[in-house]
């Protein structure tokens, strides 16, 4: 944490390219970062403190994001993010676009043994499809964005949605 060590200690933990969350997250963690060690030296000394600390993650070249929307153990669509022009954050709320996403049988899986392993029967997972394959960047136990899937995929998410909320309430 960088209240642990300061701006020097954290220099090596960030490595050479981490990226920044826009915004601090509910649970009080806040991803720290920039393009260059200036950036990131004036992002970690004008940031307040958090619960959690500091979260360094170097960035990694990417096409984006995949997030991956689990309903009672199935994958029942993707839907891939990329940032803007000249942005690296994929999040449709903050500029990025969505479209349709093939989700890859592999990362389908992955997703499903996630959802199992929490035990939880609605699950969004995101994984950022990086150069050298796909990495699990977050998971949502919700559906955060699915109202941007294109059709079909946007029916398809929804009824299960409610097919699932309705079996908690009977």
């Amino acid at each position: 944490m960088a209240s642990d060590f300061g701006v020097t200690g954290v220099k090596p933990a960030i490595g050479p390219t981490p990226i920044r969350s826009s915004s601090r997250s509910d649970s009080g963690a806040e991803v720290i970062g920039g393009r260059d060690t200036m950036i990131r030296e004036a992002e970690l000394s004008s940031s307040g403190p958090t619960t959690l600390g500091y979260l360094a993650q170097q960035f990694l070249p990417n096409a984006g994001d995949l997030r991956v929307y689990v309903i009672d153990g199935e994958v029942v669509a993707g839907q891939q993010r990329v940032p803007e022009q000249g942005n690296y954050i994929a999040n449709i709320s903050q500029g990025g676009s969505g479209v349709g996403g093939e989700v890859q049988p592999a990362i389908a899986e992955s997703s499903r043994l996630i959802a199992a392993d929490l035990k939880t029967s609605c699950l969004s997972v995101d994984w950022l499809l990086s150069d050298s394959g796909p990495v699990l960047i977050e998971w949502c136990a919700g559906l955060g964005g699915f109202s941007g899937l294109p059709e079909p995929d946007r029916t398809r998410v929804g009824t299960a949605f409610f097919r699932w909320a309705r079996s908690l309430l009977n």
